[in-house]
């Protein structure tokens, strides 16, 4: 899709899913091939946002595709993004809480 507004409304895909013994999986369908990066957090509180304190520094653990760094600012696009190029492919992104890295 491209960085303009990647973790605002440039979405292609959402959803929540449930944590068991520390991990979730999503699965997202019929996407086109071509390159994505992908934003997830836990909604500890279960209100559906991430909450945020203080110069909007996110409250909740968060993670990114390919592990961007959050440095002074939200991850990067280019840090973050992969191609998809197959019919099927895994990614493992690490759920931390901010500065636990």
């Amino acid at each position: 899709q491209g960085p303009e507004g990647w973790l605002e409304s440039n979405t292609v895909g959402e959803g929540s899913v449930p944590i068991a013994d520390g991990s979730s999986e999503i699965r997202f369908e019929g996407l086109p091939y071509g390159e994505y990066a992908i934003s997830v957090y836990h909604d500890r509180n279960d209100n559906g946002k991430l909450d945020t304190g203080m110069f909007r520094i996110p409250k909740e653990p968060l993670g990114t595709s390919n592990d961007a760094k959050i440095r002074f600012g939200p991850p990067k696009y280019e840090d973050a993004v992969f191609f998809l190029e197959q019919p099927e492919l895994n990614i493992h992104i690490p759920v931390r809480k901010l500065f636990e890295r």
